[in-house]
């Protein structure tokens, strides 16, 4: 059995946030799956599966905060064979930046139109 781990998320980056998981127990996932997205102050962050097998337990569900290195799961051998050696922790699969809101900038107002001038009429 394979533990699911919260891996190391950043610098001076202790905790994140479950935001949903994408296995449930009893699933069989293979290396490389996602298993779940984490969130930070800094980033979202999907969490793979190191090894092939059968997801045995769930500990942690969405919106639970979890400390990095904190055990959050398991993964065991599937009906097939024997799972492949566990790394120490979960590998992170991608991160994407959190939203950066941009000062919006006030619409400047629209210049008056001119009035065009008439033409002029000569009366004879």
């Amino acid at each position: 059995m394979a533990e699911i781990k919260v891996p190391e998320l950043g610098e001076s980056i202790s905790e994140g946030t479950i935001t949903k998981w994408f296995v449930k127990e009893g699933d069989s996932v293979n290396q490389g799956d996602v298993l779940l997205e984490l969130e930070t102050d800094k980033v979202n962050i999907e969490i793979s599966a190191d090894n092939s097998g059968i997801v045995e337990r769930i500990v942690k569900t969405d919106g639970d905060v979890v400390q990095v290195g904190e055990a959050i799961g398991s993964i065991g051998a599937s009906a097939g064979g024997s799972a492949a050696p566990a790394a120490p922790a979960a590998q992170p699969v991608a991160a994407t930046p959190a939203p950066v809101v941009a000062p919006v900038a006030p619409a400047a107002p629209a210049a008056a139109a001119a009035p065009e001038s008439a033409p002029a009429i000569n009366a004879s």
